[in-house]
């Protein structure tokens, strides 16, 4: 195993926890692709491979004076070597948050139980067992950004069977070799996440088919800062895991001000979320970004760092002062309707190796 330089981050309850303090995560979103405009080798789509190392280097520089602890990447390819770039990352200070899919194996929002199969099963193994090494990997991601319509709603009973299949190959791991059982969770699109049907569906029934952690996209434009999270915080209160952001930061104008990150940090926001990433670090032909191809930075860094270094931090909370949240009754799984379509029936795990004893 590599040796890193970062203590894992924990759950307790639902906070993140370091070395006996919280951990509120100040991130961004980190998948250039800077060979081409159009990407042409497949290796492109993996930001952490250790081909990247010199950029990444150029960018942990950014990464330091923005005053971020974590990273979010979409997927990586699990057959390439990312130890050099992992540990130059733990090295800095970064944590990093992964989905455990790529372009080539993941879960399908309009025929999710056809892509449910043994390629996809043995991709996430295999994707676990390269983050496991690493103790600055903040946990991984089942899916993310797949739910954003009611039809494609019915994924989530794949979303699910693919939790399970992973818990228990970690916990099967970990038995035998010791490897490092990480925190899993999701990522969801605006649309399930206007609802508590979602979150409601992944910590309902057995805790072998739970998430551990819930995040969510939100790219409302910003009115009020102050406000700018009210009615999320509402929705999400008294849950008992942690919940943060994993994409924010509407470009309706441009440069892109970040009003809403200052909000994310105050104590009232803190009651319920964890931060999150914003989107994105490097500049695409999206129009989103922090910095350009060329590591240049631009005028959405400043305010960005800015907005940062105004932000309340909680790192010396002990979790003896943490609140505690627990739900007064049982998560019950969301009733089928015109909204949500998935039911608490998933399919049976598709190799023999995953299902319970």
């Amino acid at each position: 195993m590599c040796a890193s330089k970062l203590s894992p981050v924990t759950i307790s309850g639902s906070h993140f926890v370091k070395d006996g303090k919280r951990f509120d995560i100040r991130g961004v979103v980190y998948q250039p692709h800077r060979s081409t405009e159009s990407v042409h080798r497949d290796e492109d789509y993996d930001s952490l491979r250790d081909e990247c190392l010199d950029d990444l280097q150029k960018d942990i520089v950014l990464f330091k004076e923005l005053g971020i602890n974590a990273i979010k990447v979409y997927s990586i390819l699990p057959h390439l070597s990312h130890d050099a770039v992992l540990e130059a990352l733990a090295a800095a200070g970064i944590y990093v948050l992964a989905g455990l899919f790529s372009r080539f194996h993941c879960i399908s929002r309009k025929r999710p139980y056809e892509s449910y199969n043994t390629r996809l099963v043995n991709e996430y193994m295999q994707a676990v067992d390269c983050f496991s090494k690493h103790d600055n990997v903040l946990g991984v991601v089942a899916a993310d950004d797949l739910m954003c319509d009611a039809e494609s709603t019915q994924a989530a009973e794949v979303i699910r069977a693919v939790i399970r299949d992973t818990k228990l190959y970690m916990v099967r791991q970990h038995q035998s070799n010791g490897q490092r059982i990480l925190p899993i969770g999701i990522g969801d699109a605006m649309y399930a996440a206007n609802s508590t049907d979602s979150m409601d569906y992944f910590t309902a029934g057995d805790v072998s088919e739970q998430i551990d952690f819930y995040s969510f996209a939100y790219y409302d434009k910003v009115v009020e800062p102050s406000s700018h999270w009210s009615q999320v915080i509402q929705r999400f209160d008294g849950r008992n895991i942690p919940i943060f952001v994993s994409e924010y930061g509407n470009n309706i104008t441009r440069p892109r001000q970040f009003r809403e990150t200052t909000s994310l940090y105050y104590r009232d926001a803190l009651q319920v979320l964890s931060g999150g990433f914003a989107y994105d670090f490097v500049h695409g032909g999206n129009d989103y970004g922090l910095v350009t191809a060329s590591h240049q930075k631009l005028q959405d860094f400043e305010f960005l760092k800015q907005r940062f270094q105004e932000a309340a931090t909680t790192e010396e909370t002990s979790t003896s002062e943490l609140k505690e949240t627990v739900t007064a009754q049982p998560v019950r799984f969301p009733p089928l309707s015109e909204s949500w379509r998935a039911s608490s029936n998933i399919p049976a795990p598709v190799l023999q190796t995953y299902e319970q004893p």
